[in-house]
């Protein structure tokens, strides 16, 4: 596996950028052992401008990301000269406190619910152990299968009324 710096928004390095190739695509991985909790975006960035990896995620104590391109998109960029770490300022996953109205805001009222602001979307994580219901099942078609810190959760979006939505 090949790597290259991982640098923070204040020039410092915040871990390692690893990549390689896997037949048409390239798969990279952004690994840093700092903990954050505010929502980091990683980039990497090329002679051509950069290009979004996606949002950090806990794992194993520190924060990654990954991320597959076909390697033509990738090469239209140039040459590779590092990854790059932003925050956005959001916070990341937080403990639900009843930030869903209505109707559904009613039927979240359990231990273990995860919760932040995406965009115009309320995101709610709901534990999904192996072996165990599917929460929320009328709304399974909405769904998204997300590992956080290690588990796996289920995920659905809520308009700011209280209504879940599909995201694109």
């Amino acid at each position: 596996m090949n790597e290259l710096p991982l640098f923070g928004e204040n020039g410092r390095p915040a871990g390692r950028l690893r990549w390689k190739r896997e037949g048409l695509y390239i798969e990279l991985e952004a690994l840093s052992d700092q903990p954050f909790t505010e929502i980091v975006r990683a980039y990497l960035r090329c002679e051509g401008g950069e290009r979004l990896l996606g949002v950090m995620e806990p794992c194993g104590g520190g924060m990654r990301c990954r991320k597959r391109f076909a390697e033509p998109q990738l090469q239209a960029l140039g040459r590779w000269q590092s990854g790059i770490l932003r925050r956005s300022g959001e916070p990341l996953w937080a403990p639900y406190r009843g930030e869903v109205k209505g109707e559904w805001g009613k039927r979240l009222a359990q231990d273990g619910i995860l919760t932040r602001k995406e965009g115009e979307f309320r995101l709610i994580a709901l534990p999904y152990p192996a072996g165990e219901a599917f929460p929320l099942t009328e709304l399974f078609c909405l769904a998204e299968i997300r590992q956080i810190g290690g588990l796996r959760y289920v995920v659905y979006a809520f308009s700011e009324q209280g209504e879940p939505v599909l995201r694109e």
